[in-house]
């Protein structure tokens, strides 16, 4: 038997909040008051606290009378003085716990300081304060039903679906919170990717002559090797890791996103390129090669949309395949994005190239 089962505690469960949020507590120590839990709760100790030395009491209650700890964090939560007094009494409790007694509650995206992020929490934005209470209850043994909180859908389509995928981090988030950030990058570039498909020009405004066309024509393709070299760094070993955590490991959010992004600018990048040899003003004998040279990036772009759409579509459906896996059926997947050149598009640029050769028009 642990020794939660075994030790007698004056309170079933301490709540520690901010006095901002007090209208959300209040609403949830009431329904567990109602169910016949022994809830320290300011409100209803008043009596019992007055004239005491709250620092001395607050602390007896955080650190040994009550069975568990729950914290509702939001941004007031770590600003002020009394919950940071709470939060360290229970954070030294359950240093010493071997089952979890400090429970948070998210009330907003604030981090909690000396909290693990791998520690799971409840957040209030999407669960009920029905919802909450019965979790409670059910972490209490006062309920014999499992509570079922509506989960969250496979892909993040929106920052607040991303929220709710960290705050329930189910298994495999890290995949399914990468997906959000690529089809939800993907979404906000669509007015760039329709302007490539109309070839739409942004014309510069400043005239080139054919000197200063081949110049800057010459350095925009010097980009190109750029763009396919940050790919494989972004796919590195040691940077899938870090982000998406090793076997057995959680993975880090942060870092997620940042590669989601990185993946991201790449696909605007040839965007922007492409744009930007449209955009040229040149003379007309030049117009062919910069007309070829803008969807000479045609087919990288389009690999970039297919591999994002894949691995969207793929981790839609991880969860259905989390829940039918078995040891003997591992659940494994292998993406890859190659970029490469279509070899009609490179051969006509090859062949315009040769034909400003012979007019001397290019060295």
């Amino acid at each position: 038997m642990t020794e939660e089962s075994t030790t007698t505690f004056e309170y079933d469960v301490a709540l520690s909040f901010a006095g901002e949020d007090r209208s959300y507590v209040h609403d949830i120590a009431q329904r567990l008051h109602g169910h016949g839990v022994q809830v320290f709760y300011d409100e209803f100790m008043v009596a019992d606290t007055w004239g005491a030395d709250l620092i001395e009491v607050f602390d007896e209650v955080f650190r040994r009378k009550a069975r568990f700890t729950v914290a509702f964090i939001s941004s007031h939560y770590v600003a002020k003085p009394w919950p940071t007094h709470e939060r360290r009494s229970a954070l030294a409790r359950a240093m010493t716990e071997l089952d979890p007694y400090f429970l948070p509650v998210r009330i907003d995206g604030t981090e909690l300081p000396g909290l693990r992020p791998t520690v799971g929490y409840v957040d209030a934005r999407f669960t009920s304060a029905t919802e909450l209470t019965e979790l409670i209850l059910h972490k209490l043994g006062r309920s014999t039903k499992t509570p079922k909180i509506e989960p969250a859908p496979g892909v993040p389509r929106t920052p607040a679906q991303q929220e709710r995928l960290l705050a329930t981090r189910p298994t495999g988030w890290e995949y399914l919170y990468f997906a959000g950030v690529l089809v939800q990058g993907k979404g906000s570039l669509e007015p760039k990717w329709r302007d490539h498909q109309l070839q739409y020009v942004h014309a510069t405004g400043t005239a080139l002559d054919n000197e200063q066309a081949i110049t800057f024509a010459r350095k925009a393709f010097n980009e190109i090797q750029g763009f396919t070299s940050n790919v494989d760094r972004i796919f590195s070993p040691q940077l899938k890791e870090s982000a998406f955590g090793a076997i057995g490991q959680s993975g880090d959010p942060a870092s997620i996103e940042y590669l989601g992004q990185r993946l991201l600018t790449i696909y605007e990048n040839l965007l922007d390129w492409s744009a930007r040899i449209r955009g040229a003003s040149t003379s007309a004998e030049l117009r062919p090669l910069f007309r070829l040279a803008a969807s000479f990036v045609d087919e990288p772009i389009t690999q970039f949309r297919d591999f994002i759409d894949h691995y969207v579509a793929t981790c839609d459906l991880l969860p259905e395949r989390l829940a039918n896996a078995d040891d003997d059926n591992p659940i494994t997947g292998t993406f890859v994005l190659s970029l490469t050149i279509d070899d009609r598009k490179a051969r006509e640029l090859q062949r315009e190239m040769k034909r400003l050769r012979r007019r001397r028009l290019l060295t």
